[in-house]
């Protein structure tokens, strides 16, 4: 009872999604006071989340290049108004990081050129959207044995989840590259600002200091010392150059928090990670066995009920938020990206916006925009009960229908309808068998 208590630290505070729900909170509530009190508060608890005022500046430079990242990624507007399909990323926060992936396919056409031939080839169409949503949510590791191999064999599930689809491939990988971009941006930033004339002189497993006699020649780091990795894993002749998001957490020189799960990223097999996932979603999709995911898939009896709620519930959430999509009454003007849409001026108005100093500023320099009044939606005792959940996608939809209503005509009524109509089917298809298994 008189032992010293542990120095607790808890995890990385600051969402990219927790961002634009706060970007969307001012908006909607056109900055009224308690609002912009709230989330002043919840910006400066530096201290109860990180431990100390010393990881102050590293939430300020995160928030700051999460607003960037939000700004490329076309969720919000120069002046942080939240737009497009900020509706739908802001309520499917539960399912972070994954929807950020979701959304770049979105964004990048490939669910437009998928389901259009909903008409035609439905059967092709799910399957393919139901594998390529199954690389992105509730993804479960499995590891490739000699036994799982022939169980494989012999089972109904294909239990390997199948590679993606090309195109859905290469936004995917966009996506993370220009990802691993804008956090570098972030920690070069950070070091050039704050750790400039400190140089990294610890020992990464035993956090021991120590300071050289003399000072290291240029040439000994081949001419260009490296800023932002770490120069013990310099020293096998690495620079600055990384090829993954986790790669840069890892070797990031010491002072710099970067915590991996807090970048909107999702490791994509091959290319980010040796690790291949478990078909189970997929192969519940096709055969609606729920003693096969258990026995072949190998899916604990007492968590594939929850995952299977999980992925119900995330195909819910999308359809309704692409249901407020189709019924927003405002023309935006909504292009699909091209190569060079990711691209920014180096003078971006983001930059301009949001240049921090303080957490308050955020707030103070967020402009008071304009916002429909919504009727209030009551709030139901019970997270189980069926008529909170019909309120909560009513809520859904409106919201998305306020800040995701950045379409053309041409795609509310054209690509946009199949995309919905796609996902429908798929939400019904896979909730009448979910429904089969006593759900």
């Amino acid at each position: 009872m008189s032992s010293r208590l542990p120095a607790l630290k808890g995890q990385f505070p600051i969402s990219t999604t927790l961002i634009l729900r706060l970007l969307g909170l001012l908006d909607g509530t056109k900055n009224c006071d308690f609002a912009v009190n709230a989330v002043h508060s919840l910006l400066s608890q530096t201290r109860l989340y990180l431990g100390g005022p010393e990881a102050e500046m590293s939430v300020k430079h995160h928030l700051r290049f999460s607003i960037e990242y939000l700004r490329r990624q076309n969720l919000i507007s120069a002046k942080g108004a939240p737009v497009n399909f900020a509706g739908l990323v802001g309520h499917l926060y539960f399912t972070e990081n994954a929807v950020f992936a979701f959304h770049s396919l979105l964004r990048g056409g490939y669910f437009h050129a998928l389901c259009e031939d909903i008409e035609n080839a439905r059967e092709r169409v799910l399957r393919e959207l139901m594998l390529v949503l199954s690389h992105l949510f509730n993804r479960t590791p499995v590891e490739r044995t000699s036994k799982m191999v022939a169980v494989a064999a012999r089972s109904s599930s294909e239990i390997f989840l199948r590679p993606l689809p090309d195109l859905a491939e290469k936004l995917l990988v966009r996506h993370n590259q220009d990802t691993l971009s804008i956090f570098k941006d972030y920690v070069e930033s950070y070091i050039n600002q704050h750790l400039g004339d400190k140089p990294d002189r610890e020992l990464p497993l035993t956090k021991v200091s120590f300071v050289p006699k003399d000072a290291c020649k240029p040439s000994f780091m081949g001419g260009n010392r490296p800023i932002v990795r770490s120069p013990f894993a310099a020293l096998s002749g690495f620079g600055d150059n990384f090829t993954s998001i986790k790669e840069l957490c890892s070797d990031v020189r010491s002072g710099v928090f970067l915590e991996e799960s807090a970048i909107p990223f999702i490791p994509i097999y091959p290319h980010d990670t040796h690790t291949e996932f478990n078909a189970y979603l997929y192969d519940f999709f096709k055969h609606g066995s729920l003693p096969v995911l258990v026995r072949d898939n190998r899916i604990k009896q007492g968590d594939v009920w929850f995952h299977l709620k999980d992925f119900s519930l995330t195909l819910k959430t999308i359809v309704t938020s692409l249901k407020g999509v189709m019924s927003a009454e405002e023309d935006y003007d909504w292009d699909v990206p091209h190569e060079d849409d990711n691209q920014m001026d180096e003078q971006s108005v983001v930059l301009d916006e949001f240049d921090l100093q303080n957490p308050s500023e955020v707030v103070n320099k967020t402009p008071k925009l304009s916002a429909k009044s919504k009727p209030k939606i009551k709030v139901a005792d019970s997270w189980d009960d069926d008529e909170s959940e019909e309120s909560e996608t009513e809520s859904i939809g409106s919201t998305a229908a306020n800040n995701s209503g950045n379409l053309s005509k041409g795609d509310r009524k054209g690509g946009l309808m199949f995309v919905l109509k796609a996902f429908k089917l798929l939400e019904e298809e896979f909730g009448e068998k979910f429904y089969k298994i006593g759900a």
